[in-house]
């Protein structure tokens, strides 16, 4: 490990160069933050996993994951691969006992991802889910406003989010074409709806949920190099739950959206607080884990207020996951427990299994 006045060393797997999430959101993310430098980098392959070690100015570069866990070059590890993918670092940085920071989803069901998160509380393990709309400002401020019962009795929750992915403004690319392919674990049920899932979770608890899908009709879609893809992943979801304290939750996200948004309605006994994203057209801009989100506030006596997400200088897909970070880099520095961990992530997966099944 690092003296504790040196940078954490950090080793991120999957840091493809070019398009992929780890060099749009991650890096950027990372390299904004005082305290830590990525010192490894690892693809599966060895052109890749040497240039983007150029790239990002790491020291080293592995194909092998677990060889990166296990690298005396690492303090701590990211995970930024696909799905299936991920039980291979995961599992080196639980039996090495090197914290890890993993994206969601975490894991392919809710079993395994209990079982990682049991693994990490054993061993008192920090981790980090990749949950990072929970790390937005005004996310927080509304968590803090639920907890203080300013809002009274939470009575009905609404939650919504849309994509426009599938629409010409919006084309599924051949990169992206294993999203629709339910056995990854990366469509529209576990992404957006996880992400939605997660920051209504984090807000008010959620007891259960129970929902239906749909498909997309035909089920395929032709991306935008022309080639078709079958689709068996769905891609429209409503679901109704109760909260934690009793509520009523009614949630609904689908693809193919042409004005696509999240918003997050809170009814309560003393005011109503709503979340919503700001227009634009990139995803980042409307999606739950990377939206800046407006918070408007009713009160029954008659007081409003609007509060405007704060402004930053790094690109919209790396301000939550930089936060992220600074909470998961926090954790490790100071023995703290303020990140979105493993626990809270087999939560998320556990109300979806049960509530909506992956097929």
């Amino acid at each position: 490990m690092s003296s504790a006045d040196s940078p954490l060393r950090l080793g991120l797997v999957g840091a493809s160069p070019g398009g992929s999430w780890a060099f749009t959101a991650h890096v950027p993310a990372l390299t904004a933050l005082p305290g830590v430098r990525i010192s490894a980098v690892a693809t599966t392959r060895p052109e890749s996993a040497e240039a983007a070690a150029r790239e990002v100015g790491a020291d080293a570069w592995f194909t092998d994951a677990a060889a990166l866990v296990n690298s005396d070059q690492v303090d701590v590890v990211s995970v930024v691969v696909k799905v299936p993918q991920h039980a291979v670092a995961v599992e080196a940085a639980l039996r090495a006992g090197k914290p890890v920071y993993c994206e969601w989803p975490l894991a392919l069901d809710a079993p395994t991802a209990r079982r990682w998160a049991s693994a990490a509380e054993e061993s008192g393990l920090v981790t980090a889910v990749g949950l990072q709309g929970l790390s937005g400002s005004n996310v927080a401020l509304l968590r803090g406003l639920v907890q203080r019962g300013e809002l009274g009795e939470i009575r009905v929750v609404e939650a919504h989010t849309s994509r426009a992915k599938g629409l010409p403004q919006a084309p599924l690319t051949p990169g992206g074409s294993y999203t629709v392919d339910a056995s990854f674990r990366a469509g529209t049920r576990e992404v957006p709806g996880g992400h939605l899932l997660g920051l209504v979770e984090y807000l008010v608890g959620v007891a259960g949920l129970e929902g239906q899908t749909l498909k997309p009709d035909p089920g395929h879609l032709v991306d935008s190099a022309g080639n078709r893809h079958e689709v068996t992943a769905p891609d429209t979801f409503v679901a109704s739950g109760r909260l934690v304290g009793g509520g009523l939750l009614v949630l609904d996200w689908w693809d193919r959206a042409p004005a696509p948004r999240t918003r997050v309605v809170i009814h309560g006994t003393r005011g109503t607080a709503e979340l919503t994203s700001l227009p634009g057209a990139a995803p980042a801009a409307y999606q739950p884990q990377t939206a800046p989100l407006r918070l408007t506030l009713s009160f029954n006596d008659g007081e409003e207020r609007v509060i405007e997400p704060p402004s930053s200088d790094l690109p919209r897909p790396a301000q939550h996951v930089s936060a992220t970070y600074q909470r998961f880099l926090d954790d490790v520095r100071d023995g703290t427990a303020s990140s979105v961990s493993f626990t809270t992530a087999a939560r998320i997966h556990e109300l979806l299994d049960e509530g909506i099944p992956a097929e």
